[in-house]
């Protein structure tokens, strides 16, 4: 028979874990498009990421799979596609952490990459994400530019 004491532990923890996961269902799961940017002085569109939830990364190109880079210490690569990544953060990721997530096309238009920043929002978490390419042009379209 348990004692009063190893009662009132198991108790506790076990509304601190039902405390815990009426936190993590509580953000907003969220669809939405982002466009990347077409220059390094642009700030990198946010992406919300949690623990608990994978989000998944559309693109409407093929990507170079093999130019993905990304912390994966504190994001977990889930999957990866000719048109599409699953992320997920780390069990301990925090709020105000801030991790890069670049990869490149593989089709030769521009931009040539799409790159984001991947953030825990407390509130909110993205759960798919349409990656939009504003601005493309083609190689030969470039070539033709310069030459001008």
């Amino acid at each position: 028979m348990l004692q009063p004491d190893r009662l009132f532990l198991a108790l506790a923890l076990l509304w601190g874990v039902a405390a815990r996961g009426e936190m993590e269902t509580s953000r907003a799961k969220r669809d939405r498009a982002v466009t990347v940017v077409g220059t390094p002085a642009e700030p990198l569109p946010e992406i919300h990421v949690a623990p608990d939830v994978p989000t998944v990364l559309l693109f409407p190109a093929d990507i170079a799979r093999n130019t993905l880079t990304v912390d994966e210490s504190r994001i977990r690569v889930v999957d990866t596609g000719a048109r599409s990544i699953i992320v997920q953060a780390a069990a301990d990721y925090r709020a105000g952490e801030r991790h890069d997530l670049t990869v490149f096309f593989a089709d030769g238009m521009s931009p040539a990459r799409a790159a984001f920043v991947l953030v825990l929002d407390p509130a909110e978490v993205d759960t798919r994400i349409d990656v939009n390419r504003d601005g493309r042009i083609t190689r030969d379209e470039m070539r033709n530019h310069k030459q001008r």
